[in-house]
């Protein structure tokens, strides 16, 4: 199938060995959106999954609000990426008389019906294969590994309509919420919290698309996290940007919007960006810090990639480095010697990357 050689060509890729053990369906879920609701809330959110997993066409309500109904079904497939089959602009209908509601009904649409639990089965074993791969490493690796798969296998596709994980997992095309529910599902899978932040994304110049935005966000030693596979995609250039990988919310905000009637977790910790991981990170520039950035990864790749803590310092690097010339001092610092150079300055999210030819 289409699918399983698009993965094991992304698989041989990443340098991943395939090994298969028995195959079966699982359904990972997330408990963060059940727990906000109330007693009567987790009823109703039963109920819509118990319908969800029969494939009902409707669900009879009496005297529940639309709004209500309307919550708790997002509730319920925010908490389960793994239901790809139910169309995610399920709607709803208000039943009443003399003006008066008395009742509501939930109006399901489906997908995949004709081959449901084939593709269930296809998804089951995809994901499985990639679960022996990374069972025995730690959470934090396990998230990089998956998060640098989806940055390479999927494919950015506005017109592609399927937002659920099928379509990624399936084909490797996708837009934003299938991207961030095939994480999500990924990283459940492995038994690491997960859930679905809504917001808006912001061009480069500060303004904000118009355009809704779906991203991850996990939870690690008891501190939570932003990740958004859409925006770090690989893109023409062959480089996944890890500027979205593992991020607090002040880092988050500079290229994203969090919807304001969103409740997700606080998110203050940066410590496992790859940028403070891997000591590529700058609070104030000098050319000393950038010499021995580039001395400690040059053996590694010869693109550096450097994070500075504002625009400002990044500038200030940019005009010393490229503007006057020094990084050929730099390089000379790091007793390193090559001719040609090109950089790359990405000012929003801060990043400066030097590649040395």
């Amino acid at each position: 199938m289409k699918y399983k050689n698009l993965f094991l060509v992304t698989f041989l890729f990443l340098n991943i060995l395939i090994s298969v053990s028995a195959l079966d369906y699982i359904n990972p879920s997330s408990d963060y959106e059940y727990n906000k609701l109330t007693t009567g809330e987790k009823i109703l959110y039963s109920r819509i999954g118990n319908a969800i997993l029969k494939s009902q066409p409707t669900l009879s309500l009496v005297y529940d609000s639309t709004e209500t109904n309307l919550k708790v079904l997002n509730a319920y497939l925010d908490d389960h990426p793994g239901i790809f089959w139910a169309d995610h602009t399920i709607s709803l209908s208000v039943q009443k008389k003399r003006e008066t509601t008395v009742g509501t009904e939930i109006q399901f649409e489906y997908t995949h019906t004709d081959n449901l639990e084939e593709e269930k089965q296809s998804i089951s074993e995809t994901c499985t294969l990639f679960h022996n791969n990374i069972k025995d490493m730690n959470d934090y690796r396990k998230l990089y590994t998956i998060y640098t798969f989806m940055c390479k296998y999927a494919k950015y596709n506005i017109n592609y309509f399927d937002q659920s994980i099928y379509s990624v997992i399936h084909d490797g095309i996708g837009v934003c919420a299938g991207i961030a529910r095939a994480f999500q599902y990924l990283t459940l899978r492995e038994g690491i919290d997960c859930i679905l932040c809504r917001g808006y994304t912001k061009e480069p110049d500060g303004t904000v698309s118009t355009i809704p935005h779906l991203w991850c966000m996990v939870k690690m030693n008891d501190c939570w996290y932003h990740i958004d596979p859409t925006s770090g995609l690989e893109g023409e250039n062959g480089f996944v940007n890890y500027a979205f990988f593992m991020r607090n919310q002040s880092v988050i905000e500079r290229t994203h919007v969090i919807s304001p009637d969103q409740m997700i977790p606080e998110a203050n910790d940066d410590s496992l960006s790859l940028s403070h991981i891997n000591n590529y990170y700058l609070s104030s520039y000098s050319l000393d810090k950038v010499s021995e950035i580039i001395k400690r990864n040059i053996k590694y790749d010869q693109t550096i990639t450097i994070e500075f803590e504002n625009k400002e310092i990044l500038n200030q690097a940019v005009k010393d480095l490229f503007t006057d010339g020094k990084i050929f001092l730099a390089l000379s610092l790091a007793d390193l010697n090559f001719k040609q150079i090109s950089y790359y300055a990405i000012e929003d999210i801060q990043i400066l990357r030097i590649t040395l030819l």
